[in-house]
């Protein structure tokens, strides 16, 4: 039956007054025109082959993380607009300004939002509120868009003083409004998920405020940037820049990895606000293959990892917070060859040469699958 609707839809398609519409999966369209009357069209068929947009219209996501789409490109036929013609769709060319503000305009008048009537009587010429219509708390045709009420409260002294009363809420760090009501409108909206644990995290019991971190009127939020995140972080801990100037580093500041691929800086149920549950979890998210299980484990691999590695920088190789053996014998005991100097003789229990590295026989310290064997069963040798 699918493949005779298909053929039914492909022989009526010449009789619309436009071409065959290419329906996203799970979503259907209605065509009111033509001979035949009306005709909807099923996106199930593409869903049940596992399609998505992507796989057919490839020259519309070129650009995903990479780059952004501009207005320019909307306008000169690309992306959206190069099937948003007026012909095999809505035009986007005229329309994206229903509810987008191009650059330096005022939020988009949509009906329902107090800020058509009141606030851009005042504000529409701020460059501080046109930049909010070009980010997710701006469109007004999405009915989870908030009011400016809905962020700086009724404000009814604001408006009937034409603003020589503030309004009831700010979120300028040198306002009187408490930090935690500040905090209040944003947890109105975002809670639950990342944020479950806001308020027993440190940033909230320290009374830092969302907008310490946040840019709500930026077009570009740079805590939520990874080019940027790390220099918001930076702004209050200063041991951390310093420690990823150091040799080994992660690479923070060369883009690789950012604060919050390790930290959940809305709170976390782990010490640190750690990202999952423990640390040597957060760590097997980019090293597994430290994970194991293997036949000889090493108890301080598989208890914590920064009993070893300072995650957030060293002077010495690996992230080590001592260079070997002074690391190893915090916990093994200088005896034997572990304190005797070094030796080329290759004997004995002098048989610890080039600078006494334990890790010079010692290979596999994380673990080692090794057979089990009585001289080296706890060697962590390969």
């Amino acid at each position: 039956m699918r493949t005779i609707a298909c053929l039914f839809i492909l022989l009526l398609a010449p009789a619309l007054a436009v071409p065959a519409l290419a329906v996203p999966p799970g979503a259907t369209a209605r065509f009111d025109g033509g001979a035949m009357g009306p005709v909807t069209f099923d996106g199930a068929f593409h869903a049940d082959q596992g399609l998505s947009c992507p796989d057919c219209h490839t020259g519309l996501f070129e650009q995903a993380r990479t780059a952004r789409i501009t207005l320019a490109d909307h306008e000169g036929g690309r992306f959206c607009s190069a099937c948003h013609d007026g012909t095999r769709a809505f035009a986007a060319i005229g329309n994206c300004d229903r509810c987008h503000a191009r650059p330096g305009g005022q939020p988009a008048a949509v009906p329902g939002k107090k800020w058509n009537a009141t606030c851009l009587r005042c504000h529409g010429g701020s460059p501080q509120v046109a930049a909010i219509s070009r980010t997710k708390h701006g469109v007004g045709a999405d009915a989870r868009t908030p009011d400016c009420t809905d962020c700086h409260g009724p404000s009814a002294d604001h408006v009937t003083s034409q603003g020589a009363t503030g309004p009831d809420r700010l979120f300028d760090p040198r306002a009187a409004t408490p930090v935690t009501a500040r905090n209040e409108a944003c947890l109105a909206c975002h809670k639950g998920g990342a944020r479950m644990h806001w308020s027993s995290g440190a940033h909230a019991t320290r009374d830092v405020a969302c907008t310490a971190c946040h840019q709500v009127h930026a077009e570009h939020d740079k805590v939520r940037e990874r080019v940027t995140q790390a220099d918001v972080c930076f702004r209050c801990h200063k041991e951390q820049r310093a420690m990823l100037l150091r040799p080994s580093h992660h690479p923070i500041r060369e883009g690789k990895v950012v604060c919050s691929d390790c930290h959940n800086p809305h709170g976390s149920i782990t010490p640190r606000m750690l990202a999952r549950d423990t640390v040597n979890d957060t760590c097997y998210t980019c090293h597994m293959e430290k994970r194991g299980p293997f036949v000889r484990t090493h108890q301080p691999v598989q208890e914590d990892c920064s009993i070893c590695h300072n995650p957030h920088g060293s002077v010495n190789a690996n992230l080590l917070r001592l260079r070997p053996p002074w690391l190893c014998q915090q916990c093994h005991e200088p005896t034997s060859h572990r304190g005797a100097p070094g030796s080329n003789t290759l004997t004995g229990s002098h048989a610890n040469t080039l600078a006494r590295g334990c890790p010079n026989c010692h290979t596999n310290i994380h673990g080692t699958n090794n057979p089990s064997d009585l001289g080296t069963e706890r060697s962590l040798r390969r």
